[in-house]
């Protein structure tokens, strides 16, 4: 295939191929386009829509200001004036400082100021259709999810252990979690436990270390959430001894009774670690110093 040596869309495909050079040349375009403002008559028209009903209102890339205000006020115009002319026009919809109302914003060439009566009359003819049409319906705002995550070395074939036969520790756990809660929430409480992964910090409200000396490089993290508007320190001071409790147990060695003899022996749980003893730090070690294992991401 041959090119045209000085063809600068040959040049200008080939930037496309450099990510940056792509960015330069586009940043380059949105300033120019910035610096060619219409100069003419404008207006401000007040409308009814809510806030969260704007990105509607517009339209996908302004499909809807460029279909139902833009294009049905030049021909409005253009049939009692007829031309072949582009008409420079200048639509944003914008919401006030103080979040309460909404407007257009129009603006015309100086040459067509005869489109702006038309302009206004689109724009209130689209607010009219856009506000009667069945689908349109505000943004619900979503509630937020309080989340906290307890991370602890545990290791991973032992999560069965944690949530017990058919979820029955893990259940036990979430139940008491829900009575600590019932002071502020009715809400449901849900916790899960998985293998420790990477976590995006932004989603998470509080991250709380639970401390034991098992020798293994595995962890897990134990997520607790709940549907709730409140300070996230109030949830994770309610479910914190509850959620080291429920790991520290985990671990503790159990008596069993031996028949025929008076002598009670403690197991070894991990069946088979012959390590050593496990030493388990204790949920009351924490009531002292636990801001220190606490990290707040909303902190930073």
């Amino acid at each position: 295939m041959r090119y045209l040596k000085h063809s600068s869309y040959q040049k200008n495909l080939k930037n496309l191929k450099n990510p940056k050079e792509s960015q330069r040349i586009q940043g380059i375009q949105r300033t120019i386009m910035a610096s060619a403002k219409i100069t003419g008559p404008s207006a401000n028209v007040s409308l009814s829509i809510t806030s969260e009903q704007i990105p509607a209102f517009i339209g996908t890339k302004g499909n809807n200001i460029r279909k139902h205000v833009i294009f049905r006020a030049c021909s409005a115009y253009k049939e009692s004036s007829p031309t072949e002319e582009k008409i420079p026009i200048y639509v944003k919809i914008t919401e006030s400082d103080d979040k309460t109302s909404v407007s257009a914003f129009i603006q015309v060439d100086e040459k067509f100021s005869d489109v702006l009566p038309h302009l206004e009359a689109a724009v209130k003819k689209h607010e009219e259709i856009f506000l009667t049409r069945k689908d349109t319906k505000p943004v619900v705002k979503r509630p937020k999810i309080c989340k906290v995550v307890f991370k602890t070395k545990m290791e991973h074939f032992m999560i069965g252990k944690y949530v017990g036969a058919r979820g029955s520790n893990i259940i036990e756990v979430q139940s008491d979690c829900q009575d600590a809660v019932k002071s502020f929430s009715e809400e449901k409480v849900r916790v899960s436990i998985d293998p420790d992964k990477f976590l995006n910090m932004k989603y998470v409200d509080k991250f709380f270390y639970i401390k034991n000396d098992l020798k293994t490089d595995d962890s897990v993290l134990i997520t607790v959430s709940l549907k709730y508007e409140g300070n996230s320190d109030i949830f994770f001071r309610a479910i914190k001894n509850i959620m080291i409790k429920s790991v520290t147990d985990m671990f503790k060695p159990k008596k069993q009774e031996w028949y025929g003899d008076d002598l009670c022996d403690e197991i070894d749980i991990l069946g088979g670690g012959g390590s050593g003893t496990i030493t388990i730090v204790d949920s009351e070690d924490y009531n002292n110093d636990s801001e220190d294992e606490c990290f707040d991401p909303n902190a930073l």
